[in-house]
């Protein structure tokens, strides 16, 4: 989307991509975008699955990456070789266009939220307290009907319900089933 950004920018600026400095201002805040996104944990799963939260977490890093890009062009004094309307309609862009796709992925990964969220088993001598995100609790007394830790067809059938979940949490307070 910062590429998409810097070559509209290039194109409202100039009228096309020669005259301007898209891939000297893309080399400056390419990398420093990428690295704020990183420090930021814009990429998890959770954030992206959020509209708001995706798109917060999208336009901070680039706001600081800009910010830091222009104190630093100042610093150095080498502002006056950059177009600064340029830059200013690249920022402007990008952040539009990141707005916008985070909130289409967010809303497309809400659609096929069963395959992209883990699936979650939870094993557990106490039903009455199940994980706020498990899918499924499984009541080891009564669902189960353990005959011993060492039988095979136990652990068969038991693997045989737990083969499909992505995590499986074991929750006992019988201390008996907790070292089984």
């Amino acid at each position: 989307m910062l590429i998409a950004g810097a070559v509209l920018a290039a194109r409202m600026r100039f009228g096309a991509l020669e005259h301007g400095n898209t891939r000297d201002l893309l080399l400056l805040i390419l990398p420093g975008y990428l690295l704020a996104a990183l420090v930021f944990r814009s990429y998890r799963l959770r954030d992206l699955t959020n509209p708001a939260r995706s798109a917060s977490r999208a336009i901070a890093p680039l706001l600081i990456t800009v910010g830091l890009t222009a104190t630093a062009a100042y610093a150095f004094k080498v502002g006056a070789e950059y177009s600064r309307l340029e830059a200013g309609y690249m920022t402007v862009f990008a952040a539009l266009l990141l707005l916008a796709w985070r909130v289409l992925v967010a809303f497309g990964l809400s659609r096929f939220d069963t395959l992209v969220k883990p699936s979650i088993a939870v094993l557990t001598d106490d039903p009455a307290q199940p994980l706020q995100d498990a899918a499924t609790v499984l009541d080891v007394q009564r669902q189960l009907e353990p005959s011993s830790a060492d039988d095979p067809r136990f652990l068969d059938g038991l693997s045989m319900r737990l083969r499909d979940f992505d995590r499986v949490v074991l929750s006992f307070g019988n201390l008996k089933l907790r070292n089984a």
